[in-house]
């Protein structure tokens, strides 16, 4: 693998790279392109998301306007949830939403404080996708404000192209088929 390395590499007029190089590249690529802090850790195969956020964050800042943690400074200055999210325009499309310890407000918080920001940079809408089998996500969009705005029937299709990794089935034994939009005008 070294010498056909070296030798494409050195007929392209590249600088040669060990091969772990390759994955912090890949890592960058993914980041850029929009992927989210947990699909990059799930693909890097990183144990714990703070892995991912600790080795590549000053990437994130590039592919996203902000990052939001939430610090528990009681627990050790763990991060208990990450909101990623984008503004374009007048829009802000929330990317992920993380929330490390269940039912204690986290996400709602969060949601709050991107909702903020964007009023402030004077977005009108607030919007995210979700797929068909996240029921749990489903009820806690609808019970912050957000309402359906349109659903992809079988989006997720197509992403298997690119990421053939994606499961057919979630836990919860639902097909993973759909994508659905929510929003909330601001």
């Amino acid at each position: 693998i070294y010498l056909r390395r070296t030798k494409l590499a050195n007929l392209a007029g590249l600088k040669v790279i060990r091969i772990h190089d390759f994955r912090h590249s890949c890592a960058s690529l993914l980041i850029n392109n929009g992927a989210t802090v947990p699909t990059v850790s799930k693909f890097l195969g990183h144990t714990k998301i703070e892995e991912t956020l600790n080795t590549y964050t000053h990437l994130f800042g590039s592919a996203l306007n902000s990052v939001v943690n939430v610090i528990d400074n009681l627990d050790n200055n763990k991060i208990i949830g990450l909101i990623t999210f984008i503004i374009e325009k007048e829009e802000c499309e929330i990317c992920s939403l993380n929330s490390f310890i269940e039912n204690k407000g986290i996400g709602t918080n969060l949601i709050n404080k991107v909702k903020e920001y964007a009023k402030q940079k004077n977005c009108t809408r607030l919007k995210l996708i979700t797929t068909n089998d996240n029921i749990r996500g489903l009820e806690f969009y609808q019970r912050r404000g957000f309402v359906f705005s349109n659903i992809y029937k079988n989006a997720i299709e197509n992403s298997r192209k690119i990421k053939p990794q994606i499961p057919i089935f979630a836990d919860n034994g639902l097909p993973i088929r759909d994508e659905i939009e929510f929003e909330m005008i601001l």
